[in-house]
């Protein structure tokens, strides 16, 4: 998928979502800074355009980008102790929101880019 298609399809989802729209594009491993780009460096090749975010919980990265096949997809990595706000189903700490929201936030947003995806699929084919 070009790139420009890529970074519509981020665009279109973070601000139905009302995240930024700062997006990178994978050109080097030593680019990559947070665990999550890692797992998406296996998944995608590079060019692929990408976008970070925390998910207003304080303990989670999340890498949402296309993968080769053209799935849309998110990698994720957070961390919690047994005394953490951000591991509940209520609200987490400072950011705003639980990790378990986040996790539902971000499954959310999958399938909006996967709906565009699928949509701009079946316009190609007309």
């Amino acid at each position: 998928m070009k790139r420009e298609q890529q970074t519509k399809i981020l665009e279109l989802a973070m601000k139905h979502f009302k995240l930024d729209c700062h997006f990178e594009e994978y050109r080097t491993k030593k680019q990559l800074c947070t665990r999550a780009n890692e797992i998406m460096s296996n998944i995608c090749e590079k060019g692929t355009v990408y976008k970070d975010s925390y998910l207003y919980a304080d303990t989670l990265d999340a890498c949402f980008f296309i993968d080769r096949a053209g799935n849309a997809c998110c990698a994720m990595a957070f961390w919690f102790d047994s005394k953490s706000n951000d591991f509940t189903d209520k609200a987490g700490g400072p950011s705003g929101q639980s990790s378990v929201q986040a996790v539902t936030m971000a499954r959310e947003i999958v399938a909006y880019m996967q709906s565009i995806i699928d949509e701009q699929s079946k316009e190609e084919k007309k």
